[in-house]
């Protein structure tokens, strides 16, 4: 699976997950997950046409998304593109 097929899928599930819950706080860090997700899959499209995305609210010039580090280690070991 491509990476921002994959990214959206990701933020389609934790989406759901925040759909389920009854928990205000849960739904809200889920939400936040979801929207991050998206916020990745978003910089490589963007990256792949040979710019950032302007339009995009957290899109940084520093390659940050909303002040998270869009490189690094998924808690399993795996690299952040």
């Amino acid at each position: 699976m491509e990476a921002v097929e994959e990214y959206r899928k990701k933020a389609a599930d934790a989406e759901a997950m925040a759909a389920q819950t009854k928990d205000d706080a849960l739904r809200r860090g889920f939400e936040e997950v979801a929207r991050k997700w998206r916020v990745l899959a978003d910089q490589i499209e963007a990256r792949r046409r040979g710019r950032r995305n302007p339009d995009h609210p957290d899109s940084r010039p520093d390659g940050t998304a909303g002040g998270v580090r869009l490189v690094g280690r998924f808690g399993d070991g795996r690299r952040v593109p």
